[in-house]
């Protein structure tokens, strides 16, 4: 069962690829997208006729990008390397979607490797993997220019990264695990708007580190992070911007995130639980995610059989903290759409799996204890 990731892995991937191949083997119309963008309200303001939605904005912007545009004047919402990423695709395949392909590979690889760590037997591994892989949100979502699939790998990332052998273990890992670490943080920093959500990876690693005593991994992790985002703005400086036009513009940018915003909060808790939620944007509509599956809510509520093993196991308290604490701030920050949810259910998955192999051990050792 040493290769039962790699294999469930290449096989969930490959149905989603396959069973759509038309739309992975066609290149994408940049020219289309293009088009689109310049007549969207992006360009022409919300008087635009033509409304185009956030996965055409990051397709369009992957070749703006790739051609050396600066990054800040297309989807400056958001940072800059979750549409290089597609660019990438795009140059070496014609199709900005195998940067899907390739992340919901390392997802499923890495979730795996995470729950060998917390000894799942390789059953509940693989019905874990093929609950959350063959999910319709996930091959709805791999055919689309969305950056979720790959802000769920790093994270994945980086609790592969934050849980590898103890820095205190090993004096050769010690000097290079803030490194890794660092690098993984400043890959979530840099795929969407950072605040106030990457401070709870910082949280965590901070966490993390007091626990093992090792304090300077906390300064060398920051550190690594902060370059490694700077670094993905990189052509931003090639068109003569300093670095304190960089701090204008991110202070722009924060207002622009924190200012006046009119979507209502908690509309995520409806999602998970309804599968719809009334649409802000529509009076009087509401929104169906069809998408949705009883298995949302079931995995949420799931998790909670796996508190007795977490009062033992850091790990699982990290992605029971993790899962909980990016609920909230998708609740009160407004996030509405189910695919918020993806980053979150495989770790519900995992602390249920876990839960049900406690039940599965106790049960089996009062039978013993009867049959003695």
């Amino acid at each position: 069962m040493k290769y039962l990731g790699l294999f469930l892995a290449v096989f969930i991937t490959g149905y989603h690829v396959f069973s759509q191949w038309q739309v992975f083997s066609s290149p994408t119309d940049m020219r289309a997208f293009g088009k689109a963008y310049a007549n969207s309200q992006y360009v022409k303001g919300e008087a635009s006729t033509q409304k185009v939605d956030d996965a055409a904005v990051y397709t369009y912007a992957a070749s703006a990008y790739m051609r050396g545009e600066d990054p800040t004047t297309i989807n400056f919402e958001h940072p800059p390397l979750g549409k290089y990423l597609f660019g990438v695709s795009y140059l070496l395949t014609g199709n900005i979607l195998w940067a899907n392909a390739v992340a919901l590979f390392l997802v499923l690889f890495f979730l795996d490797v995470l729950m060998r760590r917390v000894s799942l037997m390789p059953l509940l591994r693989a019905i874990v993997l093929l609950l959350f892989g063959l999910q319709e949100m996930i091959h709805v979502h791999m055919r689309l220019g969305l950056m979720d699939l790959m802000v769920l790998c790093a994270s994945v990332i980086f609790f592969v990264a934050l849980f590898s052998q103890s820095p205190k273990q090993n004096p050769k890992w010690k000097k290079w695990h803030g490194v890794g670490v660092g690098l993984v943080l400043g890959l979530l920093a840099s795929l969407k708007y950072p605040v106030p959500s990457i401070g709870m990876y910082v949280a965590m690693m901070v966490w993390w580190y007091v626990r093992q005593k090792t304090y300077r991994q906390i300064v060398v992790a920051s550190l690594v992070a902060v370059s490694m985002y700077m670094f993905t703005y990189g052509v931003y400086f090639l068109h003569g911007h300093s670095l304190i036009d960089f701090v204008k513009f991110e202070w722009y940018r924060f207002r622009w995130w924190t200012g006046d915003r009119s979507m209502p909060k908690f509309l995520i808790l409806q999602t998970l639980f309804t599968g719809g939620f009334p649409a802000w944007w529509d009076k009087g509509a509401r929104y169906v995610e069809t998408e949705w599956s009883v298995l949302w809510p079931v995995a949420y509520i799931a998790q909670f059989i796996g508190l007795p093993v977490m009062r033992k196991n850091k790990e699982l308290q990290m992605y029971f903290v993790y899962g909980t604490g990016f609920l909230m701030l998708f609740a009160v920050g407004a996030a509405s759409f189910g695919r918020y949810l993806q980053q979150l259910l495989p770790f519900w998955l995992i602390i249920a799996a876990c839960g049900a192999q406690w039940v599965y051990t106790q049960v089996k050792k009062k039978n013993y204890a009867k049959q003695t």
